[in-house]
């Protein structure tokens, strides 16, 4: 009996262990053959579930269209959204806020290069360079019988020829001295410093000697802390441009800048190296001029997203990095290359400006020549060959040098971050004729240094009721402020405007939107991989 309920027994336990090993057989064959169809029919993608559920037909065939031309409109948004993000878009946001300012640089130049009463002295220096070129020039039409100089005829009559040919020294003594014929100068509301490193003269090919007042980067900074004229800069200029009976100054008859009487000014920061012919505003004399400024501050985002060079200073040049000193650094070192003399318009080239360009050692510069070979009744025809194949190789690289190539090859891009003043301008007449006597007094007659100025000495010998004396002033005299508008800046800023997690939100959306996809559906298939994986343990 014992025996037989055994038996018994173990026939159960292997009807059960069978029943189970057939549980699992299923399970596996399940899994791997409707593996396909649990997924469809339990993801967010419903159209796999529409698919799998759907019988063969018309049905069907619609749900592989539908499917196809989402998976379609999937593939090109994210193609899409990749494009976007590797053409690294930028937006500009712009905020504005009010502060203390520091008071930027004003860059002045004199129409006018020489001085009209210096002009007139007939013994103050040795003149020769001057006389020679002087002569030069009146002989200038004998000359165009020499191949050459009818071709360049502008280019020997303009101030930069004039400034390379004449000794500097000479051509010093005869431009204006700014400290002279600035007969009132108040910065904040108190007197300017009389010293060389607020009055900074600089060289222009344009106007000769120019003055940058307030330039000195190292000097401590003047805060501004209220808007108005009383605040800013104000000055009194004699500009020495004009003298009855004075007729013989040298004037570039071709330029398009001088021949008047007044004043260009640039207002800039002080780091960053004047360009007042290109960027200033003209003034008049007999007139009060109000220059009012507004700063604006930009930052820039660096590659990939921008261009922009972190800012830095050039030690052998005074000033910092900005894209236009880049170029001219740029242009000088190809003028000195291709042409093998310097330019006098553009800055001497600089250690952080290699741009793989050769650099030279000194060089005259481009145009200099010998003005007695010239006049000479058997000029040195070779010389002058050279000098003109020297004048055709700068003007081919002025003509053709800014463009887009140039700019990549230089490798000059803007400063990260930069200021820039934009400014209104309003004038009035001034002085009136009852105020003249007054302001000369005041400014120039009454004053213990009067025999040291210009403007005493280039009016004293006048009748000072008479009209010639009141042309005088009002030909010769100017009244100049500049002061902040007000105390607002306005700064832009460059931004990301699609960033990389912008990117991967617009791909998931792109998912979802077309083919109802998203990070969880990948679980689905995990977990039927982890039945499988379960089972195979099991046995």
């Amino acid at each position: 009996m014992e025996s037989i309920n055994t038996k018994m027994t173990d026939r159960q336990q292997h009807m059960n262990n069978t029943e189970k090993d057939t549980k699992k057989l299923k399970s596996k064959n399940k899994t791997k053959k409707e593996l396909a169809e649990d997924f469809a029919s339990n993801t967010s993608a419903h159209g796999f579930a529409h698919l799998v559920t759907s019988k063969y037909g018309v049905l069907h065939v619609l749900w592989v269209i539908c499917i196809i031309a989402s998976g379609t409109g999937m593939l090109y948004g994210i193609f899409s959204s990749f494009v976007i993000y590797l053409n690294f878009p930028t937006n500009e946001i712009v905020s504005k806020y009010t502060t203390k300012q520091d008071f930027p640089a004003v860059t002045l130049c004199n129409v006018s290069p020489v001085s009209a009463y210096k002009a007139k002295l007939k013994n103050r220096v040795n003149l020769q360079s001057f006389i020679e070129y002087a002569q030069f020039l009146m002989k200038y039409d004998t000359l165009k019988t020499i191949p050459g100089f009818e071709e360049f005829e502008e280019r020997f009559k303009s101030s930069e020829s004039i400034m390379t040919n004449v000794n500097f020294g000479y051509w010093s003594l005869q431009s204006h001295n700014w400290t002279d014929i600035i007969l009132s100068c108040k910065i904040n509301s108190k007197p300017c410093p009389r010293d060389n490193d607020f009055f900074k003269h600089i060289m222009n090919p344009s106007f000769g000697i120019c003055v940058t007042i307030n330039g000195n980067q190292s000097a401590e900074k003047i805060k501004i802390s209220t808007s108005g004229p009383t605040r800013g800069l104000s000055m009194l200029v004699f500009l020495d441009t004009y003298r009855e009976g004075v007729d013989n100054v040298m004037y570039d008859t071709e330029s398009v800048i001088q021949g008047g009487s007044g004043l260009y000014v640039q207002v800039h920061p002080p780091e960053i190296q004047p360009d007042p012919v290109t960027k200033g505003v003209q003034i008049m004399p007999g007139q009060s001029t109000s220059i009012r400024i507004k700063t604006h501050v930009n930052k820039y985002l660096t590659y990939p997203h921008g261009n922009c060079t972190k800012p830095f200073f050039i030690d052998d040049i005074g000033y910092a990095h900005s894209e236009t000193l880049c170029m001219g650094i740029c242009k000088q070192a190809l003028t000195r290359e291709k042409c093998g003399c310097t330019s006098l318009g553009e800055p001497h080239d600089s250690k952080p400006y290699t741009l793989g360009l050769k650099m030279t050692g000194n060089l005259s510069y481009c145009g200099r020549f010998d003005i007695e070979n010239a006049l000479s009744p058997h000029p040195n025809i070779t010389e002058l060959d050279q000098l003109f194949e020297t004048l055709r190789c700068q003007q081919n690289i002025n003509l053709n040098f800014y463009s887009e190539n140039d700019k990549k090859s230089c490798a000059c891009f803007p400063p990260c971050m930069d200021t820039t003043y934009e400014i209104t301008t309003s004038a009035s007449a001034w002085p009136e004729e009852m105020y003249m006597k007054a302001i000369y007094d005041h400014y120039i007659n009454n004053r213990p240094d009067r025999d040291d100025l210009t403007a005493y000495n280039s009016m004293k010998h006048l009748n000072i009721s008479s009209e010639v004396w009141k042309r005088h002033m009002k030909k010769n005299i100017l009244r100049l402020n500049i002061y902040f508008k007000d105390l607002e800046i306005i700064l832009t800023e460059q931004d990301e405007s699609f960033t990389f997690t912008e990117m991967l939100s617009s791909i998931g959306g792109f998912f979802g939107f077309y083919m109802g996809i998203s990070v969880l559906t990948a679980g689905r298939p995990n977990q039927n991989m982890t039945s499988r994986l379960s089972l195979r343990a099991g046995d």
